[in-house]
């Protein structure tokens, strides 16, 4: 059933006479429509955060160290998926500790308090949206990063490739703001507690506190794997 109010095919269908069968593969259908059935029914952008991590879950040493953790054929294919959104989005932490191009048509930047340089890579190309404190409210002292999508989706951006590190990605995740997280993996292992992990959003003390996931795809990308999982 489209979850567009202004299509009402079946009713249509139902009084022209013809036999209806509904809910044939409804959920496999409601999947590959997940991003227009997210916008139709919560006017927000579908959301998916990309990370790469070594096997234990480490975005980059404790000192910030993180170039490379994944292979060249895996960064290749991130390049690849940006295309595939609308928009990439990202952090001024992020800019200031790797100064990263991210080149796309429409980039989304989290800046509260205006700290990323004019001369940063990020901006020299693309359409640029700042979010800092003169256009968006603060929750808790940080961006409000659900009024951030809100935005973003009146802005005509229907879905949003998010890079970035564990603090923010931590918050989304807490808020319930991801649809999905793709996770490269390198057959590395940092063996320091101290490293950078991949999300950090909440003091945890019981396993009950977890996010559950459903995997729905396995790729491999010699060495590297990519994990695509659905919350």
């Amino acid at each position: 059933c489209d979850p567009n109010p202004k299509v009402d095919g079946i009713s249509k269908l139902k009084a022209a006479g013809i036999e209806i069968t509904e809910g044939v593969l409804e959920e496999e259908a409601k999947f590959l429509n997940r991003i227009f059935i997210k916008n139709q029914t919560q006017n927000l952008p579908y959301v998916v955060l990309k990370t790469a991590t070594t096997m234990d879950g480490k975005i980059s040493t404790k000192n910030g160290d993180s170039k490379w953790i994944t292979s060249e054929k895996s960064r290749a294919e991130v390049y690849k998926m940006r295309k595939k959104f609308d928009c990439i989005l990202t952090s001024s932490n992020t800019v200031l500790a790797d100064n990263p191009t991210m080149e796309h048509k429409f980039k989304c930047i989290l800046d509260k308090d205006s700290k990323i340089p004019v001369g940063a890579k990020i901006l020299q190309q693309g359409k640029i949206y700042i979010a800092n404190r003169e256009n968006t409210p603060l929750k808790d002292g940080a961006l409000d990063l659900k009024e951030v999508l809100k935005s973003l989706y009146k802005q005509g951006i229907c879905s949003v490739f998010i890079e970035c590190g564990g603090t923010l990605a931590g918050a989304l995740l807490k808020e319930g703001l991801l649809d999905e997280v793709w996770q490269f993996i390198a057959p590395k292992i940092l063996n320091d507690n101290k490293g950078l992990s991949c999300f950090n959003g909440i003091d945890a003390e019981k396993i009950s506190q977890t996010k559950n996931l459903r995997i729905y795809e396995v790729k491999n990308i010699p060495p590297d794997i990519l994990v695509k999982s659905v919350l």
